[in-house]
């Protein structure tokens, strides 16, 4: 789930819009395949060391955000994100995705400058500015700036939807930046009893505790997960058998401990409204016995 986000761009995808200057001689042919399934990409021609498109409509915002989807029709191509040297981006036959985080400034730039590369067949689509330290997905505009609203999980289960004595709590997700506490729990809508991790500020950091009656009965802290990349999470929670799966492998075990009592909710936070999580969240699931080892594995892989 994401927070709340406004992309600043009047048009993202409508280059030939007269708030994007096209700089020598750029050429712009619509009507190409985008990423959406759509007809609404753009090819990119022009003359490479000089060429740009740029919109420079707004004012300076701090912080920013800057992200945009790009494809060539050869691998291994080299451009610009930002002005001049920003940050050099390398522009594959597949939509990708590149963002940008820059402390100020007040322009916004698709640049071919400088690169050593002919500028040809280069493809664009989906152009956002966001006054964020990171990106969050895609928010089209046509004509003026578009607020995405924060987004909410309701009617996240009763107490008949969820087993207290064994079960797992999976996910597949990722953070949107190194800057909180990201929470996923089953709870009873306190600290007191809960099956929950935690997708940490510190870098390729994830917790996972269970609590019984206040008291912690499972605890682990995984060092080597990246929380920005998208990650398949499972905790297992039965009397006397917990267990950790990220990515296929087992990563932790412990056979001493009780479950909670009167699990209710499933919350995008600790169990409490604290430490909400906002991220991109592929996948979630609650399982209402213990899996297997064989089945977390295929689960998690």
């Amino acid at each position: 789930l994401e927070p709340q986000s406004t992309n600043l761009l009047p048009y993202s995808s409508d280059f030939t819009q007269s708030n994007w200057v096209k700089h020598s001689a750029v050429i712009l042919t619509p009507n190409q395949p985008s990423p959406d399934g759509g007809n609404n990409a753009y090819k990119v021609q022009g003359t490479i060391g000089s060429s740009y498109v740029l919109d420079g409509g707004f004012g300076s915002i701090t912080p920013q955000s800057r992200s945009i989807y790009m494809r060539a029709e050869t691998n291994g191509v080299i451009y610009s994100l930002g002005d001049g040297q920003s940050k050099q981006i390398n522009v594959t036959t597949e939509w990708q995705r590149f963002e940008f985080q820059e402390i100020s400034n007040s322009f916004y730039a698709v640049d071919f400058r400088g690169s050593g590369v002919t500028l040809d067949n280069v493809y664009i689509w989906g152009a956002q500015l966001e006054q964020n330290s990171f990106a969050t997905s895609y928010i089209p505009t046509s004509g003026s700036a578009v607020t995405r609203n924060q987004e909410i999980c309701n009617n996240s289960g009763t107490v008949n939807d969820f087993n207290s004595e064994e079960g797992v709590l999976y996910a597949e997700i990722a953070a949107l930046a190194n800057d909180s506490y990201r929470f996923l729990s089953l709870s009873d809508g306190s600290n007191s009893n809960n099956v929950r991790f935690n997708l940490s500020l510190t870098a390729n950091q994830i917790s996972f505790e269970v609590n019984s009656g206040g008291s912690l009965q499972f605890g682990y802290t995984n060092n080597s997960t990246d929380v920005l990349s998208n990650a398949k999470i499972a905790i297992k929670y039965k009397l006397n058998d917990f267990a950790v799966w990220i990515n296929g492998v087992e990563v932790n075990t412990d056979a001493s401990g009780i479950t909670p009592t009167g699990l209710n909710t499933l919350n995008f936070d600790r169990g409490t409204g604290g430490n909400v999580f906002f991220g991109k969240t592929k996948n979630l699931k609650v399982f209402k016995r213990a899996l297997t080892d064989a089945e977390l594995q295929e689960l998690t892989t």
